[in-house]
């Protein structure tokens, strides 16, 4: 059997297809964009407003990624689908992981020395969606 980029390519396209479906079942990208409005709130007098607002525009384009692929593959999955269209369903899912990455990656961007606790509340929820996220993927 050909070797895919996880674990899972082992197993019948049946199981895959399974597995996609659970993982589609576990994913929140609503939450993801509270988390960061929640730390705009926080941020709001301390950071530049020109990076605060761009930081929470490229939130909000990843939860409207995330939205669009749960969408279209919550929808494809009601049919069998061959192993071509089940890899492009995994590609896709790691173009939107690598968005999410990029928007959690550059919170720390938000982080200010002179005020520690709010570096600390933002490492802090940064360390929830990593552990969240790790969760997501065992």
């Amino acid at each position: 059997m050909k070797q895919g980029l996880f674990n899972h390519h082992r197993y019948p396209a049946g199981i895959q297809q399974a597995l996609l479906a659970l993982g589609l079942d576990s994913l929140k990208p609503s939450f993801s964009l509270l988390l960061a409005l929640l730390i705009a709130l926080t941020c709001r007098n301390t950071v530049p407003w020109p990076l605060l607002a761009g930081w929470l525009a490229l939130a909000a384009a990843s939860t409207l990624a995330g939205h669009l692929y749960c969408r279209t593959w919550r929808q494809r999955l009601r049919q069998t689908l061959d192993p071509a269209t089940l890899r492009r369903a995994e590609l896709q899912g790691l173009c939107y992981g690598a968005t999410v990455a990029v928007v959690w990656g550059s919170c720390s961007l938000l982080m200010q020395p002179q005020y520690p606790n709010q570096s600390l509340l933002i490492g802090m929820i940064y360390f929830g969606v990593c552990a969240g996220a790790a969760t997501l993927s065992v």
